[in-house]
């Protein structure tokens, strides 16, 4: 399907079929074009054009070959209705939910470069205006030359060409009520002087990351706008500064690395795995890494063995490697001197670079790497901070990076779109690491989102990785990540993670709750769960004292079928439910509502079999378990506090627990709808029931989502 012209949008990036297949001798090829074909149909990255399109259509081809023939002015011009892309929309979604289920009005968004990060603030902003007509807008950003660019983004979403004012050098706003303004400019004219500090309703600060800077003070500290949104691509500063402190100790959305690339707002990547001729797990692993001088001294070997063979992948996997641009990350100023001088040996134009590298001399470096005088540019403690150089089209991992921050700043060297790229290649030298070193969180987030295990994954060469992406692992390298994987997830993981609750108090100041523990370490809480109780790890970790609640191996297990719950309207019922219930509050006092939430909550937490044949009786026997009463209105207050979902009663003829775009198991929703209850302990097994009692069909559906 398509023109079947060789051109370099159809032989690279195009989304243009040419093969012929037969519908009965290969159906299953058959059904995945059908299936891929109507995604492209509805999806709103696509627009169906007729005959009144084609001017639209024709501008839109001279703008991406870049022959427009407008002018200056016509930078203004909006050629056809502008709309978010769906992970645009998605975080669109999230600070909607950030406002209006918490009331969070300071919100941070991380977008990768190149994903809209302007953009998403125009939308939000939009949808802020049709509520509030005469809103404020201050807009500030780092770099003068990118306001006139925000300001024609915010000009085209709103369909406005006279919106907002420019104060930068000589230009000079008429008026203060919409201004984008640079922050050198905002300092020298001192504007927290000329307008009060409730003055602007809408404040965006673009590239937050700069604001601990002291060019920022008096933005963060003397405004009070209603709403502060603030837009970064690299939240972690080299020296340490929390930049979250401005927007409440959150990350409100994230654009994840997959989603980028599936857009392609960012390079696809071929990533080889390559056994390492290096043993590491016999290494020293202090405060969550390797001790750097062992590091160094198993990596740059006498037989100089180990570079021969980084030498040998190099040559075998690059096609040329003459007309590479690539980055060596190292261990240590000695490592990458020792690399880039065996590089050279084998005729691989090379340089070492670090820190301490003249900044002359650095500049120098990358613009020949840019020309390809040189190849490679080994490196340290250097380019992990936000360097630019789109033309990087090879990044080798010399060296084991243990935290997965740092990992994917080095990988995203190399993920910048450049003219002629086509991918990134990584060359990553795995050996057999030390039981604490984590190869699963780097895996998954290059696959993303996916309903496989991550050893599903890895054993079927990962079929869920982003298009034009692809993994492969030699054998004796899978082998030591699959056993690296499995170790993480045994029984003595779980004393590893008792050991961290008991050093958690010790290593950051924080008390050792729930929320404090998950949050720091970024866990998910069903994987939390998938190791016990919260309450009987702090116990065996020192830092809670020991109990024997009576129903504690049910309890357990029953905490964990309630990490799925999404609903803001259930939660909070939950929560003052149980507050009451704990202060006395007699059940009978409650409404109807509220006692079928906390129905439902009781089959979640006895896995559909309540011990006791009533509501009161199950409720009663629950709060003889003090310990678990008192984790469960933990996890439930934050399973509230993580909600981004919103929610809204479903449109019945009759009372229902039950929230449209909450997520429930199948007894759970026969429970909500008192089919299943602690009278009548039958479920259901087919997909269709008819409640006689509602006059309601029941309907579950089982989504089989082709892997794309």
């Amino acid at each position: 399907m398509g023109s079947s012209n060789i051109s370099n949008p159809a032989m690279t990036d195009g989304l243009e079929w040419n093969v012929k297949i037969c519908q009965y001798e290969t159906p299953h090829l058959w059904r995945k074009i059908n299936a891929t074909f109507e995604t492209y149909q509805i999806a709103k990255d696509f627009e169906a054009i007729d005959v009144n399109g084609l001017p639209r259509l024709d501008k839109a081809l001279r703008l991406e070959k870049g022959t427009t023939g407008t002018t200056a002015d016509d930078n203004h011009l909006v050629f056809f209705d502008i709309s978010p892309y769906p992970f645009q929309q998605e975080i669109l979604d999230k600070l909607e939910a950030e406002r209006t289920i918490h009331k969070r009005t300071k919100n941070l968004v991380v977008a990768a470069t190149g994903t809209g990060k302007t953009v998403i603030a125009a939308f939000d902003f939009k949808r802020i205006l049709k509520e509030h007509r005469r809103c404020r807008l201050l807009f500030v950003v780092h770099r003068e030359e990118i306001l006139h660019q925000a300001r024609v983004v915010f000009r085209n979403i709103l369909r406005d060409q006279n919106f907002g004012e420019l104060w930068v050098g000589n230009s000079l706003p008429a008026h203060l009520e919409q201004l984008f303004v640079s922050v050198q400019t905002f300092r020298s004219q001192q504007l927290w002087q000329k307008v009060p500090a409730d003055f602007y309703d809408y404040i965006v600060i673009d590239e937050t990351h700069h604001a601990p800077a002291g060019s920022y003070s008096e933005l963060t500290s003397y405004f009070t706008p209603r709403i502060l949104l603030g837009l970064t691509a690299t939240p972690e500063r080299a020296d340490g500064e929390d930049i979250l402190k401005y927007f409440d100790h959150r990350i409100c959305a994230e654009i994840r690395l997959p989603d980028a690339i599936n857009r392609k707002l960012l390079s696809p990547f071929q990533y080889f795995c390559i056994t390492d001729s290096v043993d590491y797990s016999q290494l020293t692993w202090q405060r969550g890494k390797y001790v750097k001088h062992e590091l160094e001294d198993v990596l740059i070997t006498g037989d100089n063995f180990r570079a021969r063979l980084i030498v040998q992948k190099v040559q075998e996997i690059l096609l040329d490697v003459s007309r590479t641009r690539g980055l060596c990350f190292c261990v240590s100023k000695r490592h990458a001197g020792y690399m880039a001088n065996q590089f050279q040996q084998h005729g691989i134009a090379s340089m070492a670079l670090t820190a301490d590298t003249p900044a002359g001399e650095r500049k120098t470096a990358i613009g020949r790497l840019r020309d390809m005088e040189i190849n490679f540019l080994c490196v340290v403690d250097l380019f992990n901070e936000g360097v630019d150089i789109p033309e990087i089209d090879t990044v080798l991992f010399l060296r084991p990076t243990e935290s997965l921050t740092v990992f994917l700043q080095q990988l995203g060297r190399g993920l910048r779109l450049c003219e002629d790229k086509e991918h990134l290649t990584v060359l990553d030298f795995i050996g057999q690491a030390h039981q604490k070193f984590n190869f699963e969180s780097r895996f998954r987030a290059l696959v993303g989102r996916s309903a496989n295990r991550i050893e599903d994954e890895i054993k079927t060469a990962f079929p869920s990785l982003p298009s034009g992406c692809v993994i492969e692992m030699e054998k004796e390298a899978q082998r030591y990540v699959l056993e690296n994987i499995r170790k993480a997830l045994s029984h003595a993981n779980k004393n590893q993670l008792v050991r961290r609750i008991a050093a958690f108090f010790a290593e950051t100041g924080l008390q050792p709750t729930l929320r404090n523990f998950t949050t720091h370490h970024g866990l998910e809480l069903d994987d939390r769960y998938r190791k016990g109780s919260w309450s009987r790890l702090c116990a065996r970790a020192g830092v809670k004292e020991n109990f024997q609640d009576p129903d504690e191996v049910l309890l357990s297990r029953g905490l964990r079928r309630m990490c799925h719950h999404n609903s803001p309207q259930q939660l909070k019922t939950m929560i003052t439910g149980l507050q009451a219930l704990k202060a006395g509050d007699p059940i009978t006092g409650f409404s109807d509502q509220e006692r079928a939430i906390l129905a439902l909550f009781t089959f979640t937490l006895w896995n559909n079999r309540p011990p006791e044949t009533s509501l009161p009786e199950n409720l009663a026997r629950f709060f003889r378990n003090p310990t678990f009463v008192q984790e469960a209105m933990e996890l439930t207050s934050l399973l509230l506090e993580r909600s981004d979902t919103i929610v809204h009663n479903p449109d019945l003829p009759y009372p229902c627990p039950l929230s449209v775009h909450g997520c429930y198991t199948r007894d759970e929703i026969l429970v909500a709808l008192d089919y299943l209850t602690f009278a009548q302990r039958t479920t259901v097994r087919e997909g269709v029931k008819y409640l006689s009692k509602l006059q309601t069909d029941v309907f579950f559906i089982t989504l089989n989502k082709t892997i794309m």
